[in-house]
């Protein structure tokens, strides 16, 4: 009987056994599928929002690019337009001189004095004058030039390329400046956009033309190659020639990616030419080996970091396409007009980042519009902002704050003798500039406040600085004023 029952006791135990050993397994089954799927979920989620975020980058840096590109050839139509209104202006007696090719003189030192003051070497080719459409002055010289110069007066700018004969006619039709289809840099890799404003004189007949010779991608390192590349990003840049021919210039993409057919881009015309950037991350838009290796361990942290690097995004991109939108914007100089310089600011001292403040005033300036012209006026002030954006850094803020005021926004924990430095160093680069038709120096004042514990707003900030500022007028004006 007892080994019966025993028998019996095994046989049930068994029997009971086994459906809860086959729940476990179909809960474990069960839990383990659910998580897998949840956690490849949300990989899958985290790498879209990714993709996502990353596209978004990649087009807010390509409008900005592109904005960066128009804004370097609007560079050089202004000193062609420069250029021309020397000619027209306090150079006008020089014009038969040039035109018959007259070696030196004071024409030639006026010449070189106001294109060195202009000249990039990093980003221009040539700067020059072109009487009948050839070369009668040039800066600087290309060496060695030989015993004459024969060769170089006889380059003719309607032979360079056929294609420009439209344009160089339609500018001339107008009397406007154009940017002519780029050609290749025969020096060294690369293409030449030349920039040229025709000089219509007293009888109605062209004279010929002012030039700047921007180098392709030279002119483009300083500015927005350089960033691109830091962001993780290729870029290609195309023109559409008048034939209706694509022509690449410049281009970071990897052999893998020449095509581009994964790239997105942007088409912006300047002057009758259109232009087509197109950008795309260097790894490419997905990453699976990333995506798969780290979806274990790191998909809720990388996710939770990801919508918080998204949200700050956002916030970033609100400013910066606030900033950048054209009622921001001083229509003269392009920097940030009064309201969107003051509230930029205040956003900044709000937040408690560290900057120091710069309210900088023309000395003066009355008397250029009296004694010169308000023509000299507006190009006083274009100068004084064109000093502005090489003196300070890109990522500072620049803007005018009124006819004769601007104001700049050093960002971050500036040292003092940095800050002052600055200063000096803008006054000394204003004191360099020669405008057409002024005699006389531009020297500004300038008052300068950080951020501190005493500033707490953005109007205290403002008036410290003002308040430094009057102090530099008060005491003799070319100087610049710490508050203290």
């Amino acid at each position: 009987m007892l080994q019966s029952k025993r028998g019996t006791l095994e046989k049930d135990n068994i029997q009971n056994v086994a459906p809860e050993r086959k729940r476990e397994w179909i809960v474990f089954i069960f839990v383990f599928v659910l998580t897998s799927v949840t956690l490849i979920g949300a990989a899958l989620f985290s790498e879209k929002t990714r993709v996502r975020r990353v596209r978004a980058e990649a087009e807010m840096f390509l409008a900005d690019t592109m904005d960066t590109f128009e804004e370097v050839l609007g560079d050089g139509i202004r000193e062609t337009q420069i250029l021309k209104a020397w000619l027209l202006t306090s150079g006008k007696d020089y014009l038969g001189e040039i035109a018959e090719h007259a070696d030196g003189g004071p024409w030639a030192e006026d010449f070189n004095r106001l294109a060195e003051a202009f000249y990039d070497e990093d980003s221009m080719y040539t700067v020059g004058i072109l009487p009948d459409g050839k070369v009668g002055a040039m800066y600087p010289l290309p060496t060695p030039l030989g015993e004459d110069r024969t060769e170089l007066r006889e380059k003719d700018i309607y032979t360079i390329d056929p294609d420009w004969s439209a344009s160089l006619t339609k500018a001339v039709s107008e009397d406007s400046p154009a940017i002519l289809e780029p050609v290749v840099n025969g020096e060294k890799t690369g293409y030449l956009i030349y920039i040229v404003d025709p000089v219509i004189n007293d009888g109605g007949s062209l004279w010929g033309f002012t030039q700047v010779v921007l180098k392709i991608p030279d002119s483009l390192q300083k500015t927005w190659v350089k960033r691109l590349e830091e962001n993780g990003f290729q870029y290609q840049l195309y023109f559409k020639k008048k034939s209706g021919a694509v022509k690449r210039i410049a281009t970071t993409f990897s052999e893998k990616n020449q095509q581009a057919t994964n790239a997105i881009s942007l088409k912006r015309t300047i002057r009758d030419t259109e232009w087509v950037l197109k950008v795309m991350p260097a790894d490419d838009w997905t990453n699976p080996g990333k995506m798969l290796g780290g979806m274990a361990l790191l998909v809720l942290g990388a996710l939770l970091f990801a919508l918080l690097l998204q949200a700050l995004k956002w916030r970033r991109d609100s400013r910066v396409a606030s900033l950048r939108s054209d009622a921001s914007r001083d229509q003269m100089t392009k920097l940030l007009n009064h309201e969107s310089v003051t509230n930029a600011v205040n956003a900044l001292v709000e937040n408690r980042e560290d900057g120091v403040l710069f309210m900088i005033d023309i000395d003066n300036f009355k008397t250029f519009n009296d004694t010169s012209g308000h023509q000299a006026g507006d190009m006083v002030i274009m100068a004084v902002a064109d000093a502005l954006k090489r003196t300070f850094r890109r990522e500072d803020i620049l803007g005018r704050y009124g006819g004769d005021e601007f104001v700049a926004y050093m960002i971050g924990d500036v040292s003092k003798p940095d800050y002052a430095a600055k200063a000096d160093n803008l006054s000394r680069r204003l004191r360099a500039i020669k405008v057409p038709g002024v005699s006389r120096d531009i020297t500004c004042s300038i008052g300068i406040a950080k951020l501190s514990d005493r500033q707490t707003t953005g109007k205290a900030l403002f008036a410290a600085a003002d308040s430094a500022l009057y102090e530099s007028k008060n005491n003799g004006k070319d100087q610049f004023t710490i508050y203290e």
